[in-house]
């Protein structure tokens, strides 16, 4: 006698939580076999849901991994100003903003690189960057405190300090290296820098002082 094979009801879920799950599976297909394989169909049937829902959430391919983007990106910059704000001193500023930062790129920078591939998914990137700034701003400011540098300048030594979380998330995401000696040399690089920065500009400043006619 045959058995009938019973269908495991679908789980419900918040809506929050649903739109989530649509997205994790998105990334993870994106991921795994790229940008071109992505529809609507096939992402509901990864997430084991009906295409009908997934058009529930979202308007077509584009507006689903537009959303990848920008969820994923908001979370990073959560953290980072989580890291920033939680730090005490300047060390741990430094430390704080370069582990996270270099955690995301070893975990989620390849699928971004993938995903921003695509000129119209670059779009999605547009209003989340205006935050970005704001974590700049706030970072200039405590190095600014930290050295007492004017905040003009502290903005310059900010910009080239992250260029080398920039490098070192960049090296990460090409070669096996070791993540945590790459964490290191990058914050013993960085608090080198804006150090030699600060007395380079603190030298200008008096420079300029001393050569200002009376």
């Amino acid at each position: 006698m045959s058995q009938t094979k019973t269908q495991q009801p679908r789980t419900r879920l918040a809506p929050a939580e649903r739109k989530d799950q649509i997205l994790d599976h998105t990334a993870r297909l994106v991921a795994n076999e790229g940008l071109t394989v992505v529809s609507m169909g096939r992402v509901a049937k990864e997430a084991g849901v009906s295409k009908a829902l997934v058009y529930t959430y979202f308007s077509n391919p584009i507006d689903l991994l537009q959303s990848v983007i920008k969820r994923d990106m908001l979370r990073i910059q959560r953290e980072q100003e989580h890291a920033a704000t939680s730090a005490a001193t300047f060390p741990d500023l430094v430390r704080n903003t370069t582990h996270v930062a270099l955690k995301e790129a070893k975990g989620w920078g390849p699928l971004l690189q993938r995903l921003m591939s695509d000129p119209q998914l670059a779009k999605a990137v547009d209003p989340v960057r205006a935050r970005d700034h704001t974590n700049v701003r706030y970072l200039s400011k405590r190095i600014s405190e930290a050295f007492d540098m004017p905040r003009e300048q502290s903005q310059r030594v900010t910009q080239i300090a992250l260029g080398l979380t920039m490098a070192a998330a960049e090296h990460l995401q090409n070669s096996d290296a070791d993540t945590q000696e790459v964490e290191d040399l990058t914050v013993a690089m960085i608090k080198a820098a804006v150090k030699a920065g600060a007395a380079h500009e603190a030298a200008k400043s008096a420079k300029g002082k001393k050569t200002r006619p009376k």
